[in-house]
């Protein structure tokens, strides 16, 4: 007869208390890699609730809003819920909403021609 397993190394509980800002932004698939989520925290260009994010180790909870530096301005967003791991971009995208603007106005560019009819007007 076989004993029944006891597993000696339980499964990590879920990050419920927060995780380190580099991780989440890596997790959630807002950086490309977990070294460009240090490096933008460390740089000072992130925000959490309003305040500056000092070092890559603060940490982020759920209900937090994080405010980042995009090419086409800033974007924020309000973490719902902290990843267990870097899944899927649809898993990602689940948890965190946009604040503001909406996903149409973010990518709306400007075409040429509407630029050229607004300077011929004048």
């Amino acid at each position: 007869m076989r004993r029944a397993r006891t597993d000696r190394n339980p499964p990590a509980a879920p990050a419920a208390a927060g995780l380190r800002i580099d991780r989440l932004l890596w997790q959630l698939r807002l950086v490309r890699s977990r070294t460009a989520g240090t490096r933008l925290a460390n740089a000072g260009h992130a925000r959490i609730n309003g305040r500056r994010v000092a070092n890559a180790h603060q940490s982020v909870k759920a209900g937090d809003v994080l405010t980042l530096p995009t090419p086409h301005g800033p974007r924020a967003i309000r973490v719902l819920a902290i990843p267990a791991r870097r899944g899927p971009a649809a898993e990602a995208r689940a948890c965190y909403e946009a604040i503001g603007e909406s996903a149409e106005m973010r990518t709306a560019r400007i075409k040429p021609d509407d630029i050229d009819a607004r300077f011929s007007d004048a």
